[in-house]
């Protein structure tokens, strides 16, 4: 069963009877260990946040926001829909990840990592891609 979680800056929106303990995004921009959710932060996070998944299995993770950096180590089947990241997103020993860039974005980093990306050609041209033992593929 997947719960879907949309967060607040100051409170927690939860649909289903999943309860996930945080304040504050900005104070808590770790999740460790967290599977078979929904993650819809919506508009609410800003060109400051970075945020970091640790250990995550089967995620979804939708960010319509401009942020600062997705951070991803060690997680497999996500599946992330970003608007746009001032500085990009970075994969660390990740499996079966896909992600859907609507707008743009300044880099990919990929460390042994298996990640799939769907973007426009204009934003690809633009974008700087770092891959270090890693298996990249873009998606039409």
């Amino acid at each position: 069963m997947v719960n879907e979680i949309t967060l607040m800056l100051n409170h927690t929106i939860l649909s289903n009877t999943l309860v996930l303990c945080t304040k504050n995004i900005r104070e808590n921009n770790v999740f460790c260990n967290t599977s078979d959710q929904i993650f819809n932060f919506k508009n609410l996070l800003t060109m400051k946040d970075t945020i970091i998944w640790k250990n995550c299995n089967n995620l979804k993770i939708k960010i319509k926001s401009k942020i600062n950096k997705m951070i991803f180590e060690n997680c497999n089947n996500i599946i992330i829909q970003v608007q746009e990241a001032v500085c990009g997103v970075e994969f660390n020993k990740c499996n079966n990840v896909k992600i859907i860039i609507k707008d743009n974005i300044n880099c990919i980093e990929s460390y042994k990592s298996h990640i799939s990306f769907l973007i426009k050609q204009k934003t690809f041209d633009k974008l700087k891609l770092i891959s270090e033992k890693s298996h990249l593929i873009k998606l039409n």
